[in-house]
């Protein structure tokens, strides 16, 4: 797995167990809200009850309603309770690998007619692979182009942190970037 698998990798789990707790807090609050409506609902009957045997004219459909209440309370608290536990039992979101280019399979070395303005290199890419900088229009034939100090080509052991591309100088010639550090030698990673 790549680095930038593996910063992919880190942060869906991340983004993930975030959604997971957040609806983990929010069915533990339905569920609280429930118990509460039960306990007040409870209090209720129990007060009504008191109220009508002491006036004498308790019945079982006064006691069937409230309870009726309470049972329904009880049953969607059972509901968020098992979506609680649903919730717990869920697996994290598995890694995503994206495939590298291979160093045979990069992109066909055509020249972008760009240039670098620091070193007047022809571009491949956007971006000069041994400054960074975004390259520019190439000046008539007859304008002379006076040129920095030349970087010589790397070993190959960088790649593109954005798309994985094996860079041939020190910054990628799509995005601009600079080379992160490639798992392994060139070799290692041919054979």
């Amino acid at each position: 797995m790549g680095i930038r698998d593996k910063v992919t990798q880190a942060a869906n789990l991340t983004k993930w167990r975030v959604d997971q707790q957040r609806r983990l807090f929010s069915k533990q609050g339905e569920i609280a809200d429930l118990e509460n409506q039960v306990r007040g609902l409870k209090a209720r009957l129990a007060d009504a009850a008191l109220a009508l045997y002491l006036k004498d004219l308790l019945t079982e459909a006064d006691l069937k309603a409230n309870c009726s209440q309470i049972a329904a309370s009880l049953e969607a608290m059972a509901a968020k309770k098992a979506e609680l536990d649903e919730i717990r039992k869920e697996k994290p979101p598995e890694a995503a690998y994206t495939a590298s280019l291979p160093i045979g399979e990069a992109k066909e070395a055509i020249p972008s007619a760009l240039i670098c303005p620091q070193c007047g290199k022809e571009l491949v890419g956007l971006f000069c692979p041994d400054h960074g900088r975004e390259g520019v229009a190439k000046p008539p034939p007859d304008t002379p182009f006076v040129r920095g100090p030349q970087v010589p080509d790397q070993d190959a052991s960088l790649v593109c942190p954005q798309c994985g591309r094996l860079l041939k100088g020190q910054f990628c010639p799509e995005h601009g970037v600079e080379g992160v550090p490639g798992e392994g030698t060139p070799q290692e990673r041919e054979g």
